[in-house]
């Protein structure tokens, strides 16, 4: 559906996505059994990216690979040199901005796509930006379309670190 970039770091992927969000866990974009699997897409998001929120999940590899990069936001000084990433699709390019992360359990509304209205949307960022333990004075509007990179952590079980993020510009082909 897309590939991901994040200047100076290891995140430089494509993006798929399955039928569900067990099918690229363990399966290489070729379509192979690989233990580090995929970035992958929601299943249940549109992949031209036009949703509310949107779910971009990668393992956390030691050895640096796929999302385990997005772990280092939680230094400052890591944040203020990587404020921006870039998602491309056969469509549309886009810029984001990371605006928070924080450490959520798979139980979380962390993961949340679908809303009831502005203000339930509202209240679900309100609840990721009071959350956030990095991220500068942006904040978001109902009107943003959010983007959360989602990775495996390990403060307890089933814990996850969520990067949030917001789609601020269309970058021409």
């Amino acid at each position: 559906v897309g590939w991901i970039y994040i200047e100076d770091t290891a995140i430089n992927y494509p993006i798929v996505q399955g039928e569900d969000n067990r099918e690229y866990v363990s399966t290489s974009v070729d379509g192979k059994y690989n233990q580090y699997g995929s970035i992958f897409m929601d299943y249940r998001n549109t992949s031209d990216f036009s949703d509310r929120h949107t779910v971009i999940y990668g393992h956390y590899m030691k050895n640096g690979a796929m999302f385990r990069d997005i772990r280092k936001y939680d230094d400052p000084q890591f944040y203020e040199a990587h404020p921006t990433g870039m998602i491309m699709t056969p469509e549309e390019n886009f810029q984001f901005e990371v605006i928070g992360g924080y450490v959520a359990s798979t139980a979380d509304a962390s993961w949340q796509l679908s809303f009831a209205g502005e203000e339930d949307f509202g209240a679900w960022l309100q609840d990721s930006m009071d959350r956030s333990t990095i991220g500068g004075t942006v904040v978001p509007s109902v009107n943003d379309r959010i983007l959360t990179l989602s990775t495996c952590s390990y403060e307890f079980s089933n814990a996850r670190f969520v990067l949030v993020c917001r789609i601020i510009e269309k970058i021409n082909q």
